[in-house]
């Protein structure tokens, strides 16, 4: 009788599951210290770089290869984000440059789009492969960095001798455009990413689970600062997050008792700020004349600007569009402010239809993490409203501005897709176990399986 051979198959614990070696060690506190770059050097635009770029920009291009080499070193499984979603906004970006009047402009426009959905895709990789502790350190950086320019906003619009001082200072490495005064605009080149940049700052804020009241007082930090600057758009687009955000938790029906905290501090808070600020004419009217006397001007200036886009969406051109970065008003010489019909007029109908994509699948990746959340009764950190709050503000956002080049705003998007992937894996321990209960059962032929089961042949057929 044949005695069947029985090969004994190599079996490996996942990368994470086993000791690093010393190279893996380096180029993880490196990519780290990647990480930390990336948090301070995303609130400066101020400095002149070519094609709108900016210092975090060269940085990125410095280290993600070295990120891709830790990636390949733990064997960290690489997932594509919004593929689909690219496909059809670089395809349709390219349909367009062919019958765009500046072609080089729109190929330029394409390869930065390019080299910021691989920047996405590494960034996501990253953040899912580190432990939560460490994302969580990160994650109090982020929020530290925002506080901090928010308070450097808040002396910028308080103290106009301050704020003269931060543009003569800032004026001797950059640019700063002196339109925008008193508008307060930090270290950025305008207020609008200023106050995107505070708004993004509340997802690192509400994510790393400081105690309520330290993270209330952080909060008002942020919330002032976007005031400082007087962007209505950051404005409209924090309250209509924060109404989502109450209408998903009290539908759940957790953190009732907060919520009644919540409003009795925030109306003690906004009294207090009230009272405070009347007591300063000068800074009270400043902020009026900033935020309801300039709105009446911004809807007209949008109308007028929208008006001019949409008389381009209803041409024979909307169909492939006019190219990207190729569209600008033949008065104002400005762009449309708004993502939606900026991706209709220079890209056409299949780059809106990759903008809508795109969207859809982080909306999808929100709802995935709270339907999550709710079926394992995890309530304490709510990171699936946390995350849809963020993408309606951004939506919001959007409808006012032109952000999808936006880095913070990726960034943000890199750590929902990296929650939504560690949320789906099986935990650590637990697929250790499942490979040593496969390996044993490989290695002993007395229990049944499909790859060791080897009965022996009947005699006849043995001889």
């Amino acid at each position: 009788m044949i005695k069947p051979q029985l090969r004994t198959l190599s079996v490996n614990l996942p990368a994470v599951a086993q000791s690093p070696s010393r190279l893996t060690s380096v180029l993880k506190f490196i990519v780290v210290t990647y990480l930390l770059g990336v948090l301070v050097l995303s609130m400066e635009q101020f400095l002149p770089l070519p094609q709108n770029l900016g210092l975090v920009d060269f940085w990125n291009l410095l280290f993600i290869p070295i990120c891709w080499l830790y990636l390949i070193r733990i064997r960290q499984a690489i997932r594509f984000p919004f593929a689909l979603g690219m496909w059809f906004i670089l395809l349709g970006s390219f349909l367009g440059t062919f019958i765009s009047t500046n072609p080089l402009a729109s190929i330029i426009f394409i390869t930065k789009e390019v080299y910021l959905y691989i920047w996405f895709v590494t960034v996501t990789a990253v953040f899912t492969s580190l432990e939560p502790g460490l994302v969580r350190r990160l994650l109090l950086v982020w929020a530290a960095v925002a506080v901090l320019h928010g308070i450097l906003l808040i002396a910028e619009f308080v103290s106009p001798n301050f704020y003269t001082f931060m543009i003569s200072f800032l004026g001797r490495f950059g640019t700063i455009d002196l339109r925008y005064f008193p508008r307060s605009t930090g270290l950025f080149q305008n207020p609008v990413w200023a106050a995107l940049f505070e708004l993004m700052g509340f997802v690192p804020l509400l994510l790393v689970g400081l105690r309520r009241e330290l993270t209330l007082l952080l909060g008002m930090v942020l919330l002032l600062s976007i005031l400082a600057t007087a962007s209505l758009g950051a404005l409209t687009s924090l309250l209509g997050a924060i109404v989502v955000a109450v209408i998903i938790l009290l539908l759940m029906g957790s953190h009732l008792k907060f919520f009644a905290w919540l409003a009795a501090v925030v109306t003690l808070a906004a009294g207090l700020f009230f009272f405070t600020i009347s007591q300063f004419p000068d800074v009270l009217a400043n902020l009026v004349t900033l935020t309801t006397d300039r709105a009446a001007h911004t809807v007209e200036e949008r109308l007028f600007l929208w008006a001019g886009g949409t008389e381009i969406l209803f041409s024979s051109q909307s169909i492939l569009g006019v190219g990207p970065n190729n569209y600008r008003d033949f008065l104002e010489n400005k762009t449309l402010h708004n993502d939606t019909l900026e991706f209709s007029v220079e890209r056409g109908v299949i780059g809106l239809l990759g903008l809508a994509l795109l969207a859809g699948e982080a909306l999808s990746s929100a709802v995935k993490i709270l339907l999550k959340q709710i079926k394992s009764g995890d309530k304490a950190l709510p990171s699936g409203v946390i995350f849809l709050a963020m993408l309606f503000g951004v939506l919001l956002e959007s409808n006012a501005h032109q952000i999808f080049h936006f880095r913070t705003v990726w960034l943000g998007m890199a750590l929902l897709e990296a929650t939504l992937f560690k949320m789906m894996s099986p935990p650590i321990e637990t697929a250790a176990k499942r490979v040593g209960l496969w390996s044993e059962r490989l290695k002993s032929p007395q229990k049944s399986s499909p790859l060791t089961d080897r009965r022996d042949p009947p005699a006849v057929e043995a001889e």
